[in-house]
């Protein structure tokens, strides 16, 4: 009897969490665990300059999400969005099964005295055909807000656009 070191590679599974349970050849069980295979999404965004300054804070009810889909892709349109004039936002996107957040991070160091209304947008692609709940989450000062949510659905190949407002 010899040992060895057996490597097994599978292919095409989507995202998500799986149990590996490995038998020898005579069917007996003799080990295994939990695989995790994560979510990895093109994500492109952008950031619109200040549309409106102000030197008090603003109610944050002003702003206005939407999602529109196209195949396999996924954008998210967040109007006026509420940030520190000199805001750099970065959106990044974790997907967990059928939920995808998009987070809204200021990642600039600088502060100004004043706070603005910006348009952001992200685009998501390759995202298998499904039906998903979009949310986004937006951290201003050190505190997370939820900005709101939509059931989407991917199609796939098929070019039908969908909007959500």
């Amino acid at each position: 009897m010899c040992y060895f070191d057996l490597v097994t590679n599978i292919y095409g599974l989507p995202p998500g969490t799986y149990t590996v349970s490995v038998y020898n050849a005579d069917g007996e069980y003799v080990g295994g665990g939990e695989a995790i295979i994560p979510s990895f999404y093109l994500i492109d965004y952008t950031q619109s300059s200040c549309l409106e300054k102000f030197t008090t804070e603003k109610v944050l009810f002003g702003e206005s999400l939407y999602f529109e889909t196209r195949a396999d892709t996924l954008m998210m349109y967040h109007f006026d969005a509420f940030f520190n004039c000199a805001a750099v936002v970065v959106i990044s996107l974790e997907a967990h099964g059928d939920t995808l957040d998009f987070f809204e991070d200021d990642t600039s160091s600088l502060r100004a005295p004043c706070t603005c209304n910006f348009n952001l947008e992200a685009t998501v692609t390759d995202l298998p055909p499904g039906t998903y709940l979009a949310r986004v989450w937006r951290n201003y000062e050190g505190e997370t807000f939820f900005a709101g949510e939509k059931i989407i659905t991917i199609e796939g190949n098929i070019l039908k656009p969908e909007k959500y407002l």
